[in-house]
């Protein structure tokens, strides 16, 4: 079909416009892209740490806005950094279940943070709670204390095994649970920025890093996971901190002031858990923990430490009591294979445990117990001794791994441990 000169020059000028069209399409088109992956990997920043208005890649708990984030009694350096980092994620507010150990009181000095609130001060019967770095009742302040009406946890964030004694909650719906065997709880509350592009503030980062150092011995420690590796990396640029020297001030910081109380010393690291036992008895046990540079602090009033150990055993009724010293420094300096580590041995309950479990040598008079180079108690002390005073095991995670129950012994501490199929008693 011939074409009038008109209509040949109509027909290239439409082809120029169509060409012309296409590639503004195409160019906005590779521009949308290009802002999309900008967004998607710019770290948002929320100056006030709210989590409300942030834009969330991944779903993250459901939990109220008016929660009240808070750890395990005798809290940690987890307990308030944790509980503070996930409270100004998700909104709410936070507070610790006792007064701050000397290590969180030196971070809390040492980096200007706020004086924290007192569970006691502000929580209220009917406060919808979220559970900071334990699971157990028996650890945490709303079912230690007597109060009328039942808790309302609404979630959990631990990094600890599920529990015999695991937490109930008056609410209607499940709770939201946020568990991962990691070497910290702090790690997991970073995570959770992390995954949803959000950028922590310097005074949350510097918390959190001094929390993941402490749970983790500055990345050195048997708990230690890869995650807690990435968190500390991801954070020191906002934190601006040293490892080495941090973990170092850390350490030496835990030594108690010298007009602190046996008991005062005893309750910086401790927790209780509790066991049901096949009779359906409940085995309570007490673990301290004392993780220093001066291991000798201790150690040279030995004698002093037991016999608070065995009073307070009989006053609240407990059926073991564990004390573990660990020189912490000299794992961090020398590698974790060569840190020395002692465990005190209140009683026979104690010590017959201890040569079942453990194996280590014990001292002329039987009350303590070299367990070197062990330190962790959720990965290396709690486990395998968890596995002969529970049915089943307490801990359902990676950290977990059960004795035979032969393994232990029959009717040598008494009527918990009978196991019924023995009709005589057996020496360890």
């Amino acid at each position: 079909v011939r074409r009038t000169p008109v209509e040949e020059k109509t027909m290239k000028i439409q082809n120029r416009v169509l060409r012309t069209q296409l590639a503004v399409l195409g160019l906005l088109t590779v521009l949308l892209l290009f802002v999309m992956l900008l967004f998607m990997s710019y770290p948002y920043r929320d100056e006030h740490d709210k989590g409300g208005s942030a834009y969330n890649f991944l779903p993250g708990l459901d939990l109220p806005d008016d929660a009240l984030f808070v750890g395990h009694v005798n809290p940690s350096t987890t307990c308030y950094c944790a509980a503070w980092a996930a409270a100004s994620f998700y909104g709410g507010s936070y507070a610790l279940a006792g007064e701050p150990s000397p290590e969180t009181a030196y971070v809390i000095d040492r980096f200007g943070f706020g004086t924290p609130q007192q569970f006691v001060d502000v929580y209220k019967q009917t406060t919808p709670m979220v559970l900071i770095d334990h699971n157990q009742a028996s650890q945490s302040p709303a079912f230690t204390e007597n109060f009328d009406i039942f808790p309302v946890v609404e979630g959990i964030i631990d990094s600890h095994g599920v529990q015999d004694d695991f937490i109930s909650t008056s609410i209607d719906g499940p709770m939201a649970l946020d568990f991962r065997p990691w070497g910290s709880t702090a790690t997991i509350v970073y995570y959770q920025y992390y995954e949803r592009h959000r950028t922590p503030s310097k005074d949350i980062a510097r918390c959190l890093l001094s929390s993941i150092y402490s749970d983790t011995v500055g990345l050195e420690g048997p708990t230690t996971t890869e995650h807690d590796k990435i968190a500390a990396e991801k954070l020191t640029p906002i934190a601006k901190l040293s490892r080495e020297e941090l973990t170092i001030d850390l350490i030496n910081a835990r030594v108690p002031s010298s007009d602190a109380s046996i008991e005062d010393v005893l309750n910086i690291d401790a927790k209780i858990y509790q066991f049901a036992w096949e009779d359906d008895s409940i085995i309570t046990l007490k673990w301290s923990c004392f993780d220093t540079s001066d291991p000798d602090y201790i150690l040279q009033w030995k004698s002093q430490f037991l016999k608070e150990m065995q009073k307070e055993k009989k006053d609240k009724n407990l059926d073991f009591y564990f004390l573990s010293v660990v020189n912490t420094l000299e794992f961090f300096e020398n590698g974790k294979d060569n840190g020395i580590s002692t465990l005190l041995l209140p009683s026979e309950d104690e010590r017959n445990a201890a040569v079942a479990v453990y194996g280590g040598a014990l001292d002329k008079d039987g009350s303590a117990m070299d367990v070197s180079p062990m330190m962790s108690r959720k990965l290396q002390f709690l486990p395998p001794l968890s596995s002969i005073l529970s049915d089943p095991p307490f801990s359902l995670f990676l950290f977990s791994f059960s004795l035979p129950r032969d393994f232990f012994f029959r009717e040598t501490i008494g009527n918990d441990f009978r196991d019924s199929s023995s009709s005589g008693s057996e020496d360890l």
